[in-house]
Formats: structure tokens, sequence, C-alpha cells
């Protein structure tokens, strides 16, 4: 096996090595036998291992994508009739079938319970806006809540200093931020003033009592304007929460010290003299503040039960009318959409006649899936064939695999409703493929729901 590690599709989170890419691809099968411990134990792990090479996800990634035909081929190997040779059964169908039994009744089992996961998720759903949900990031929480309390640390010095020079009135306060930190002398009088009259006014013990109680919702609505600025903290983020900071918490004496700091306070004279002197102004101070709160992101921490932040949600249902280049059916063309209907196509594939739907949406950046629906209105002949693949999965950008479901083996109507979140997503992959030449199946619809900019959307 290569020393590449790879996602292990059934045990999310754990890395193994990829199987290396056989040179040859042979035209036709050997039968061999082996022998195992004497128990259904070890014959069981024999089955496992065999089944991890007939997935695609298991090989080592080229461009020309050959694990799928290698998985593939080792389908088509392990699926003959000579796979008896491999197995000291008199009766190879007696053999597997109090396996395929205890299979059964367990998927049967499984199945009942999704759906009631899925009822009741249909039905929490139902109680909410469609148009939000909750989103939240302990990283960029832990940068905010580092940048706030840096903030803090700045006010503390210039009151410890205050109070070592006997400041008792606005000018003489304004006089110690001045000398504390250069890049405020820009400012003009009236606006220097204010700053050192928030001062003034908010005495130190009032003030650390009010920041203790604002430092969580500071760090809280930070969070949630990054995340809503494409988890990017930039100047104008800053500014405008620190603005809007008093109406965020009311009342609150830290807070109205903390907005004073905000870009859009200056005055123009002061912008002018930042512009010529970089190293004293609001841009160079947010620089600084910048690099705590990237430290921060470094070490999360939880975020608390009472942040919330409200986020728009995307739907888009797959229509012919509205198909983006981005989503396709990889070549031969693997499936056919007319509308928001999609059926299955046939094409030849190591020999075989292979029908069904391969789809494949690669988005241009990253998003956030919250969801994927996939509702079968008619299916036949789909029980019975042998399964090439059936899934649906969602790649990082670089192809590795953050979650995945096996669509059911079933004729007739059924939905999967996949409900389960997914950041920095790239790639959605939809495949449905039979060995067969009389499948026949009819999608009426795929939906894809997500949180953030809608990717489906022109700019």
């Amino acid at each position: 096996m290569s020393e590449l590690p790879g996602d292990d599709r059934q045990h999310p989170g754990i890395k193994r090595p990829y199987f290396v890419l056989p040179e040859e691809i042979p035209d036709d099968f050997r039968c061999i036998k082996i022998q195992i411990p004497d128990g259904d134990e070890y014959l069981e792990q024999l089955r496992s291992v065999l089944k991890m090479l007939t997935m695609w996800y298991n090989f080592a990634r080229d461009e020309t994508r050959r694990g799928k035909l290698i998985a593939d081929l080792w389908r088509d190997a392990l699926l003959l009739p000579e796979l008896g040779c491999l197995m000291n059964c008199e009766d190879l169908t007696a053999c597997l079938q109090p396996l395929f039994d205890a299979l059964t009744s367990q998927l049967e089992s499984m199945q009942e319970q999704v759906q009631q996961l899925v009822d009741q998720a249909t039905a929490n759903k139902a109680k909410l806006p469609e148009t939000i949900t909750a989103a939240t990031d302990p990283r960029i929480y832990a940068g905010a809540l580092a940048l706030v309390r840096e903030m803090n640390k700045v006010n503390v010095k210039i009151y410890n200093d205050a109070e070592m020079s006997f400041v008792d009135n606005a000018a003489e306060a304004l006089a110690i931020v001045l000398e504390l930190f250069p890049r405020f002398a820009g400012f003009s009088y009236d606006e220097g003033f204010d700053l050192g009259q928030a001062f003034f006014e908010n005495q130190v013990t009032a003030y650390n009592a009010a920041y203790t109680d604002m430092e969580e919702p500071a760090a809280c609505d930070l969070m949630c304007r990054i995340i809503a600025n494409d988890k990017e903290l930039t100047i104008d983020v800053w500014g405008d929460w620190l603005n809007e900071l008093e109406l965020t918490i009311p009342g609150n004496a830290a807070a109205k010290v903390f907005a004073k700091y905000a870009p859009a306070r200056q005055t123009f004279l002061n912008q002018v003299a930042a512009f010529f002197n970089q190293e004293i102004s609001l841009e160079q101070f947010f620089k600084d503040l910048w690099q705590v709160y990237f430290s921060g992101t470094q070490s999360p921490v939880p975020v608390p039960p009472t942040c919330d932040c409200v986020t728009a949600t995307w739907i888009y249902t797959l229509d012919s009318a509205t198909l983006p280049a981005w989503v396709t059916f990889p070549s031969p063309g693997w499936g056919a959409i007319a509308g928001k209907i999609l059926t299955q196509t046939q094409d030849v594939l190591l020999g075989q006649d292979v029908r069904g739907i391969w789809l494949e949406v690669e988005f241009p950046d990253v998003t956030t899936i919250t969801a994927v629906k996939i509702r079968q209105e008619e299916g036949a002949a789909i029980v019975g064939p042998s399964v090439v693949n059936r899934f649906t999965s969602r790649l990082d950008a670089l192809g590795g695999n953050q979650h995945d479901v096996d669509l059911p083996i079933q004729d007739g109507p059924w939905t999967v409703d996949d409900v389960f979140e997914t950041e920095d997503t790239k790639k959605l992959v939809i495949q449905y493929l039979f060995v067969s030449t009389t499948l026949t199946l009819k999608w009426p619809e795929i939906t894809i729901e997500g949180t953030g900019t809608n990717p489906f959307e022109a700019p």
C-alpha cells in the first residue's frame, strides 16, 4: 500500500494508506484458493478486506481516475461465480444465506430508524423560518475574544496611567491617551476631546464592571460579523462592529469607550493625518489587533450557549433551465435532465452495460452544504443487478471525503433527505449506477441546501 494517507470513508477522521494503482489492467481473472484461520470472524475479516478493494476511494489518485477502473475490476472479479473457489463451502448460497438474512434484518431496522430521524428532522425544520439557520465557529470566537481582551488591555493601561497622573478633567485624560498612543495624535481637537471625555466620564471601577458584562456578547457579535463576511476579519468589519457596539450592548460604559475607536467616528482631518503617517494610524492599530486575532484562532474555545449567529440559507433545485456550467454529467454523459426531471442513460463500462445517473457539482468556491435531497418517483429493475456505485458524497478542495451516504437499492418511490452540515465543501458527487440493460428510473428533483453565499446565484 502507498504511504500517502487517505480518509477512511467508513470511519471518518481515521487516516490510512491508499492502495497503490497497478500498472496493468488485465482482461481476464485468476481463481486462487487461500487458507484462513478456522473461524467465522476471520472469514468476515477477509470479506471486509476484499470489499475495500471494490471502492474507488481506497486507491491512490491520478488524473485518469484509474482507481475507479481498478475498483470496478475487483468488483467484477468478486461477483463472478468463481468466488466459490475462495471458500471451503459445499454450497456457497447456503454458506452466505445466514449473513444475508442478518444484514437484511439489520438494514430494515436501520431504515426504520433513519425514516424516524428524517420525519423528526422534517417536523423540526417546519417549525423554523426557511431563511435562517444557526452558525458559530469556535476558532473565530476564540480570535474575536482575544481581540476584545487586547483592546480592553489598552483601555485598562490608559486608566492606570491616568490614575497615577491624578487626572481630574477630560483634557488631562486626552493628554494621557496621546502620550501613551501616538496613533491618536491625528485626531482633531473635538474628536480627541470626545475620546478623553469617554475615559474621564467612565471611571475605572465602572469601566471594569461594565467590561465584565460586555466581553462575551461583544466577542460573539464580532464573531458573527466575521462569519457573515466569508469568515474574514477586515478593518471594515472591525470598524462597523465598533461603531454599532453601543447599540448592540446599550447602556454599557465599556462599550461606549470601545466605540470611540471606530474609524467612522474620526474626522476627515484625522484621516488625512493618518494617510501621511501610517505608523500612528488606526489602520496600524488594526493590523496589530489582527495579529492578536489570528493567534487566538489557533486555540479554539467553546462558544457560549447564548451566542448564536443567524445566517441566511439558500436552496437550489437542479433545473436544466438554470444549470450552471460547473454542474456536469461526466463523460460519456451519465444521466439526462429536462427541467427538474432526471432519467438514466446507458453506456458500456469494462465490457458491461451500465445504466444510471452520475452527477458532479464542483463549486467555484468552497461552500457550506447543510442538506442534499433526492427523490425517486419511478424505478424498475433496480433490485437484482450488480451495483457499480450508489452514493452521494461531499469532498473538500483536495478531493478528501467529508461526508457520504448510501442511496437505497429499491424499486419504486423513495426519498433520501441527507441533513449533515459540511463546511468548505468544493465538490458534490452523486452516483447511482448498475450493471443492467433494463433498469429505468425517474428522479423528479435533486435539492441542495447550504448557508452563506448562494453559489447558484449569478454574482
